[in-house]
């Protein structure tokens, strides 16, 4: 028999079971659970609440450090796109602070390649691109089977006009799954 709920209705069943877990043991494992769901629910106030009482409880636990770089990096990207004004300051300033995170986060797990990966996507939205491409290629060296690693080194290289850099990546992120690499190398 196949169950006729939607995904949003399996979603919120599964944040009130978290939920009563965590009335019975404020479990960091389960925040940190808790804190991904939301975050893909778009409900990053409450995705960086969760990690926030983990790093108050646990400061040297770098998937906490890692995510909240990234729920920071989503909140500048939707700070990006609302009206003119501070959004600028704001989505700067948020990013900066992913920055620090992802970096807190490389502190503790230093070959972790998402963590690199994480950090030189922070820096190339930060417009630094040399230091965006050195983290893609530590995260490659860390873990060549990660396809955004060589797809996001391959368009900074194609923004700087190296084609001859970014056909080998795109070629190799497509081959490692991420198909739109293809679509990118057609052009």
């Amino acid at each position: 028999r196949r169950d006729a709920r939607t995904d949003d209705e399996k979603t919120g069943d599964l944040l009130v079971e978290i939920g009563k877990r965590l009335e019975k043991d404020a479990n960091c494992d389960l925040l940190l659970v808790r804190s991904v769901v939301l975050r893909d629910m778009y409900n990053y106030p409450a995705a960086l609440a969760d990690v926030e009482q983990i790093l108050r409880t646990d400061t040297a636990n770098s998937l906490a450090c890692w995510q909240r770089a990234t729920l920071l990096m989503d909140m500048a990207q939707a700070t990006s796109h609302q009206a003119e004004g501070q959004k600028n300051e704001a989505s700067a300033m948020q990013l900066e602070l992913a920055l620090r995170d992802a970096e807190r986060a490389l502190a503790l797990a230093p070959q972790n390649a998402y963590a690199l990966y994480n950090r030189g996507c922070v820096l190339a939205r930060l417009g630094r691109t040399q230091a965006a491409i050195d983290d893609f290629t530590r995260a490659i060296a860390a873990d060549g089977r990660l396809p955004e690693a060589y797809y996001n080194r391959a368009v900074l290289y194609m923004r700087a006009g190296d084609y001859k850099k970014a056909i080998p990546d795109l070629s190799r992120a497509g081959e490692l799954g991420l198909y739109r690499a293809y679509n990118l190398l057609k052009q």
